[in-house]
């Protein structure tokens, strides 16, 4: 992605700074009448549907930038989905 200045043309020479990713996000957001989303929600429903889907939590990791998978299933709700899966399956 690169921005776009105030003429709408795109500014090659310079990259998108997380601002400019928030203040796309925020007002998609709004455009699509939600509540409220981040950038940083993206990353983290983008996460969990790799792992929802088969991935394993090492290439997710990579994927995330994460040095270690343990990062990753820190914030990801996949793994409470799993435990959850896991424990529904026990029959007391």
């Amino acid at each position: 992605f690169r921005p776009v200045n105030r003429w709408n043309q795109v500014a090659e020479d310079r990259r998108l700074t997380a601002r400019g990713v928030y203040d796309i996000v925020t007002r998609r957001v709004k455009q699509a009448g939600l509540d409220k989303a981040s950038p940083h929600d993206l990353r983290r429903s983008f996460l969990t549907y790799l792992l929802d889907n088969g991935e394993d939590l090492a290439t997710a990791a990579d994927m995330a930038g994460h040095a270690s998978a343990d990062t990753t299933r820190r914030y990801l709700r996949h793994q409470k989905r799993r435990n959850r899966a896991a424990a529904d399956k026990i029959d007391f």
